[in-house]
């Protein structure tokens, strides 16, 4: 095995599917993989996004093990955008890793209207459709 004194892997999710004003939990594990002892700084930005918080200092974890953190995160608009994950070894600044997190937020999701909302959009449909096409039938059938 290398002798590398600083080394290291973040962990996050590669796509994440949400909905528009609607808060999410980003996950970030960071792995020692190097040979010293090290703590990390990990920054967050991306466009069309509220993050809080932008910047997270980890504590110092040994090698081979792993630090967890997160950010709450809000998409501001219903159009694909990313989230991009720096992280920097305090130990040297030379060492940064970066992972590009794609969110993917729709305006609205089917669960948040729960069974009576949807129970209510199936009737409206309904509603619209017999009137609509009864009346264009009836006229139709009147004419010949």
């Amino acid at each position: 095995k290398d002798f590398t004194p600083i080394n290291f892997a973040i962990q996050a999710a590669d796509k994440i599917i949400t909905t528009v004003g609607h808060p999410f939990e980003l996950k970030i594990d960071v792995s020692n993989k190097g040979v010293l002892k090290d703590s990390y700084r990990i920054d967050l930005a991306g466009a069309n996004l509220d993050i809080s918080p932008t910047t997270i200092t980890t504590p110092t974890i040994d090698t081979n093990q792993i630090v967890s953190t997160s950010a709450v995160i809000t998409p501001l608009v219903g159009q694909t955008t990313s989230v991009k994950v720096t992280v920097t070894s305090l130990t040297t600044s030379e060492k940064v890793v970066t992972k590009d997190i794609e969110v993917n937020p729709g305006l609205l999701a089917l669960p948040e209207f729960g069974l009576v909302g949807f129970l209510q959009i199936i009737a409206a449909a309904a509603v619209i459709y017999f009137l609509f096409f009864n009346r264009t039938l009836a006229r139709r059938k009147r004419r010949k």
